[in-house]
């Protein structure tokens, strides 16, 4: 076995998955909530993609850096037993790696207040979308996939098989909420669900396990 060999890592989305409420939504609703209404509306109905969405609601966000951390804190609350069970992956070595579609300031900014110091040991690595900043508003939404004609910023199931391949082939566990998440369903040993993933896992008949807090979890097969 590599240094990088590990039986189960875990690969998990962060809004509305290791938190309870989406916070980009919820600072869009806060701060740009009738242009926020009409994307979602037109995203909702399959007329524009995740990309384009993302795009259209982040460009020139009207707050600068250190605001649109503190408001983001204000927002977020880590989902119940989240903290326990990445302690429990850092206790056991499990690695665990963090495919969001989300925002870096957002969500550094949120571990840093609510994660502890034994379950920030857990995570390895996050991969987002990045933003640059002025001094009071967003100028720049950089993707992790820069392709204009693929319709997700991340496809996050690529990231999850080049992690289990980094690992020496280990099994994957993921976890997750929303249809961003879908493209992590065929690398999965392992499927925590809930919200549209968990509908989705329903509609194509595949075996999840639903949560609505982390307790599932801390009886997962990482820890056996």
């Amino acid at each position: 076995m590599t240094a990088d060999s590990s039986p189960w890592i875990v690969v998990s989305d962060f809004d509305g998955t290791i938190t309870t409420e989406d916070i980009g939504n919820g600072l869009c609703q806060k701060f740009r909530s009738e242009l926020f209404t009409k994307v979602i509306h037109q995203y909702e109905l399959g007329n524009m993609n995740l990309r384009a969405e993302q795009h259209i609601l982040w460009k020139g966000f009207p707050l600068g850096e250190a605001e649109f951390k503190r408001e983001a804190t204000q927002i977020a609350s880590f989902r119940p037993l989240a903290n326990e069970f990445l302690e429990k992956c850092a206790t056991h070595k499990i690695p665990v790696y963090i495919a969001s579609c989300g925002m870096r300031p957002y969500i550094d900014a949120v571990l840093s207040a609510q994660a502890s110091p034994k379950a920030l040991q857990a995570i390895k690595e996050i991969r987002c979308n990045e933003v640059e900043f002025d001094k009071d508003c967003i100028v720049k939404l950089i993707t992790p996939i820069e392709d204009e004609k693929n319709p997700l910023p991340f496809h996050k199931g690529e990231w999850a098989k080049q992690l289990s391949q980094k690992h020496g082939g280990s099994k994957v566990l993921i976890i997750g909420d929303g249809s961003s998440d879908f493209s992590m369903i065929d690398s999965a040993d392992q499927i925590y669900a809930t919200r549209k993933l968990a509908k989705k896992c329903k509609e194509k008949g595949l075996s999840f396990t639903p949560f609505e807090d982390f307790a599932p979890l801390l009886e997962s097969p990482l820890f056996s």
